[in-house]
């Protein structure tokens, strides 16, 4: 969770040439804070009502950098402008208004119900390519974090792949113990549960003593200024120690209808990914995967933290983290009220301007360090997705196959030839410009055309899976955990909350409803407290 807090600020702030520009980093992150301990609070008590996480996503990243390769690149730290604030303010602006328009389509779908409907015609043949191309993205917007010192970002990024794979079955509790009851050991398995943030420490220990060791330049000019320990000790020591991050606080959001289609390709890739956690979150909890009701809530709450992010500045939206998903697994803890507590932690956390400074100062490198551990995961998610599919068939090979080509073949092409493609109409080739640089929204666009016109059976597709899901028991017991905190039984007498896709009572229009497997009505679940 952490690392996505610092990581994605970082990755925005270099996009839109902030980083020199430390209090406004720092905004970032507070903002950042802030957004996603109310939109977790909001999900878990009123939304899809799992133990979710909701954070700043990846998915819009990608449009960010299609859009700051279109407005030119950065000014070098040794150019002459005295303002910096006159570069980057523009460009943030716009990238927020394009985030604040977009997400209000993510509010339309989880209001109306429409994301079941379009849960038919997308699976594994269109997410997988889609993920996979954001993954690609993420590799070229990371790097330039990671080469500010390539030994600090190489240390911290050797201690994640030992601590995650290496020494992720080593129980430390009983390296201090004798007692050999293992009911009575807490979780010991520390590396497993910490490895991105004992990677992170490790990191930046080995930034302290370069710096302490004066390998490291004092120069703020220097490429390399950023991998010191101590670039932020000023902005640390005249930070306060409680800040309130408010909306528009440098600019108001400028509606960009180029940005807008390019953030709206993250705000569909938002939405089926976090379709996919719901399940897994489910899955992992021991409930009955989360009916259309719970889906419709958690898109629409998700769709509000989009909103919100978009005026408090942050620049990019809100999505369900598969990394708190995968601890919940590890630590057998499925709680609501760990979530909401947790979600309260991080509002206070960005009301904490010392502490904010802090994850200000971390060194690039560090961060670069950890976000090239996640986003290889990230990649992995995409084979998983992949996988569901039957990957013997020729068909299928070559859907995905020819996805990939075209999503990173025409956004290479046109980023080298930018005059390559026009119209004649200015404003339609910018936003052809954006979509088609974007290779999440070409090899994702491609896969879902192929996919829904290449003849095939739905077994083949591994849409059947994807269907199965999100089907709904008609067993109401099953289902309470999935109930809201309040009303209920003012909802369940009233006959047209059954038309109303966000109420409990809801079953989902007829024109899309899938058939129901036996499987999914047999499992035995449990209420999560």
């Amino acid at each position: 969770m952490i690392s996505g807090v610092v990581g994605i600020p970082l990755l925005l702030s270099t996009l839109v040439c902030l980083r020199t520009d430390i209090a406004s980093y720092a905004h970032l992150i507070s903002s950042t804070f802030l957004i996603q301990g109310l939109v977790t609070f909001a999900q878990a008590t009123l939304g899809v009502r799992l133990p979710v996480v909701q954070g700043a996503s990846f998915s819009f990243i990608p449009a960010v950098i299609s859009l700051s390769i279109a407005r030119g690149g950065c000014p070098a730290i040794t150019s002459n402008i005295t303002d910096q604030s006159e570069i980057w303010e523009p460009r943030l602006s716009e990238v927020n208004g394009g985030l604040f328009l977009a997400s209000t389509i993510q509010v339309i779908l989880g209001f109306t119900g429409l994301s079941g409907f379009i849960l038919r015609f997308i699976g594994p043949m269109s997410i997988g390519p889609c993920i996979g191309l954001l993954a690609l993205d993420l590799i070229g917007a990371v790097w330039p974090s990671c080469s500010v010192h390539w030994g600090v970002s190489g240390v911290t990024l050797f201690s994640s792949v030992l601590f995650s794979q290496y020494l992720k079955n080593i129980n430390v509790t009983r390296c201090f113990t004798n007692s050999q009851d293992t009911q009575s050991h807490i979780n010991g398995y520390i590396f497993q549960l910490f490895p991105i943030v004992m990677a992170a420490v490790i990191g930046w220990f080995f930034a302290f003593f370069l710096t302490v060791g004066g390998v490291l330049p004092e120069d703020p000019q220097s490429p390399t200024y950023f991998a010191r320990t101590d670039f932020g000790n000023q902005f640390i020591s005249d930070a306060p120690w409680f800040t309130l991050p408010t909306p528009v606080a440098r600019r108001w959001p400028v509606i960009s209808i180029t940005a807008t289609f390019g953030m709206l390709a993250g705000i569909l890739a938002s939405v089926v990914e976090s379709m996919g956690h719901y399940n897994a979150c489910a899955s992992l909890s021991h409930v009955s995967p989360p009916p259309h009701h719970a889906v419709n809530r958690g898109i629409l709450i998700g769709g509000l933290g989009c909103v919100l992010s978009g005026l408090w500045g942050t620049g990019t939206g809100t999505g369900s983290y598969s990394g708190n998903i995968v601890a919940i697994g590890m630590t057998r803890v499925a709680s609501r009220r760990v979530t909401q507590v947790t979600a309260v932690l991080v509002i206070l956390a960005g009301l904490f301007g010392k502490l904010i400074a802090v994850l200000a100062s971390i060194p690039d490198p560090v961060i670069g360090g950890v976000l090239g551990a996640l986003t290889g995961m990230v990649f992995s998610v995409a084979i998983t997705i992949i996988q569901k599919a039957d990957m013997t068939s020729p068909r299928n090979l070559f859907v995905v196959g020819f996805s990939f080509f075209i999503g990173i073949s025409i956004p290479a092409f046109l980023r080298a030839n930018p005059d390559a493609f026009r119209t004649g109409l200015p404003r339609l080739d910018e936003v052809l410009q954006i979509l088609l640089t974007t290779g999440m929204f070409v090899g994702g666009f491609v896969g879902f055309v192929l996919d829904n016109t290449v003849p095939s059976t739905l077994e083949e597709r591994g849409m059947l899976s994807f269907q199965a899901a999100h089907n709904t028991s008609e067993d109401r017991e099953r289902l309470l955990v999935y109930d809201l905190p309040f009303c209920m039984d003012r909802i369940r007498s009233s006959s047209w909350t059954k038309f109303f896709p966000l109420c409990p009572t809801f079953r989902s229009f007829s024109f899309w409803k899938t058939k129901r497997t036996r499987k999914s009505i047999e499992e035995p679940a449990t209420e999560m407290q």
